[in-house]
């Protein structure tokens, strides 16, 4: 069993999720990974583009928490993949409520490598957003109906409105129903009698 949980274990929760999360959909399935003792539980993407003649902009969102070895503490995480011409590097992504025009969450991005896709013309490079409490209370609460992605200068590369302003509480609200999950009981073997 040691030897399964140093491994990357991956499993797909696709029903049991739905069922748990009452208005999430097949499109918010969730990976769990364990591995060296750490579990990483990720939501699927949820992906957004805009396309105008040569010029291509993507996001893609992956919620996901982290659970330490010994530990029920959990840490939630957000990355995004910005997929663009190659040599675009953003900073900072900016937040719209749908509810308050007027509210701006802006976070800054850490890089955390690369994707590779099929298109040679474009790259995409891959972000984390730390998940401050403040962020999480807006963000589990909040839908956000546009976001906007700056480069180190500020400039704005790209704004893309958001079909589903929801999405993002979908996906943690799936995070958060797997956490509550009690662990099934543990089976107990029934010992032979000798008669």
């Amino acid at each position: 069993m040691s030897q399964i949980l140093n491994r990357s274990v991956k499993l797909i929760f696709s029903l049991a999720v739905m069922l748990l999360c009452g208005n999430c959909f097949a499109q918010y399935m969730v990976k769990r990974t364990v591995k060296n003792g750490i579990t990483i539980t990720e939501a699927s993407e949820y992906y957004t583009y805009s396309r105008i003649n040569d010029s291509y902009n993507a996001l893609s969102f992956r919620p996901g928490m982290v659970t330490k070895p010994g530990s029920t503490a959990v840490t939630f995480k957000l990355d995004v993949i910005y997929t663009s011409v190659p040599g675009t590097i953003a900073q900072t992504i900016k937040f719209q409520p749908v509810a308050d025009s007027s509210l701006q969450i802006t976070c800054s991005l850490t890089s955390a490598g690369s994707k590779s896709i099929d298109d040679p013309k474009l790259s995409s490079n891959i972000y984390t957003i730390a998940i401050t409490d403040s962020l999480k209370t807006l963000l589990f609460h909040q839908p956000i109906k546009q976001v906007s992605v700056f480069d180190a200068q500020g400039k704005q590369l790209v704004k893309l409105n958001i079909s589903d302003p929801s999405f993002l509480i979908q996906q943690f609200n799936c995070l958060q129903a797997l956490q509550k999950r009690k662990p099934a009981p543990a089976i107990k073997k029934a010992h032979k009698h000798s008669s």
